[in-house]
């Protein structure tokens, strides 16, 4: 994960055309924006599922999602959410850079920075100190003024890896339904002592609660 105060506005580069235009995505953009996530992040996804990460993302709608043009042709997409993070345990405004992507013919031409640019530019006009975005180009985003913070690591376990009961007796078993409020309590309680952690909206929640590929377990003292 990187992060980046936002530095001062660079100059267009300039293999960069002079018409080059970030909007709000519409309606009519997304199958074209289907088709470049489709060659910017190859995998299983449906067409359907690309479509519904533009216009019901757990963190925000159609409405963060942006659109970039040169000459009237659509060539890259990114998405800009409003989020809050915590640092020392104070929430800040901050935003979310997701889905940068260019089309495959369109890359070389410096598209890619002038779309960093322009999002950091409409997040000053919104308040936010600060931008937060999963880099899989560290080098990239470090010449646009990010940089590299606490590594997120994933291991891919089986529950029944996760030893039932330890010496100390506290009691390791996946989560049940009415677990959820207590879940969420506790991350909002820690967003007070950390720092990077973003705040999770309802929707985000959701998400996470009804994606059949995550398993939630918790740590039982007891009745606690």
């Amino acid at each position: 994960m990187s992060r980046a105060q936002f530095p001062a506005s660079r100059p267009r580069p300039r293999s960069a055309k002079s018409d080059f235009v970030v909007r709000k995505t519409i309606d009519r953009d997304l199958d074209r924006l289907a088709e470049i996530h489709a060659a910017c992040y190859p995998d299983g996804r449906t067409t359907t599922s690309r479509l519904a990460r533009f216009t019901h993302n757990p963190l925000g709608t159609i409405e963060a999602a942006r659109t970039v043009l040169s000459e009237g042709r659509i060539v890259g997409h990114a998405f800009l959410f409003d989020t809050k993070t915590s640092f020392g345990g104070r929430m800040v405004p901050s935003v979310g850079i997701a889905t940068v992507g260019i089309a495959p013919e369109e890359r070389g031409r410096g598209f890619a920075t002038l779309l960093l640019n322009a999002l950091h530019d409409e997040a000053r006009e919104r308040g936010a100190c600060v931008s937060v975005l999963h880099a899989f180009r560290h080098a990239f985003y470090k010449r646009v003024g990010y940089v590299a913070t606490s590594p997120t690591v994933r291991a891919r376990i089986s529950p029944r890896a996760l030893p039932p009961r330890s010496s100390t007796g506290l009691v390791t078993r996946a989560a049940k339904k009415g677990d959820r409020k207590t879940i969420e309590h506790l991350y909002s309680n820690s967003l007070s002592t950390n720092t990077g952690w973003i705040a999770r909206s309802r929707s985000y929640w959701d998400e996470l609660f009804t994606n059949e590929r995550l398993h939630f377990s918790v740590v039982q003292n007891e009745d606690r």
